[in-house]
């Protein structure tokens, strides 16, 4: 019997999860600008939309590398394994690789129009509390063992 994961177990290993690919994304960022621009002027000229549209591109990257490579080794990210929780398919058995790369696909939905609103007021909604990647992917977040 699958036993659904917390909506509050979700949002503290969300924001774990976001927090470590906000940090490496960062760092790529940090790592690629220092290769390219000598001077730290020249990277504050790059301030305004093409540094939001350059980081939230590789923000997504990162994202979706990040949650899909965890998640089907394990079945969790450090987030979710921090708060004992697990993605899995609907009848509590492992995901299959596609269906871990769709739900982290349509993560980028569940992100707009902002800050996981779609993803967040799906969670409420739904039985099972999934978000519209759980949903595509016909995956549950649960408690893990």
């Amino acid at each position: 019997m699958v036993i659904y994961a917390r909506f509050e177990s979700r949002i503290i290993a969300g924001i774990m999860d976001f927090v470590i690919t906000l940090a490496i994304t960062f760092e790529i960022f940090l790592f690629v600008t220092s290769m390219e621009f000598r001077s730290i002027s020249t990277l504050w000229s790059l301030l305004g939309v093409p540094l939001v549209l350059a980081i939230s591109g590789i923000l997504a990257v990162i994202s979706l590398v990040y949650y899909s490579c965890f998640e089907l080794a394990r079945g969790q990210t450090p987030g979710k394994a921090v708060m004992k929780i697990r993605v899995v398919n609907e009848d509590g058995s492992k995901c299959r690789a596609i269906q871990i790369l769709v739900r982290n696909v349509v993560r980028i939905i569940d992100f707009l129009p902002a800050f996981y609103i779609l993803g967040l007021s799906s969670i409420m909604l739904t039985k099972g509390r999934k978000r519209l990647g759980d949903i595509a992917a016909k995956t549950v977040i649960m408690k893990a063992d």
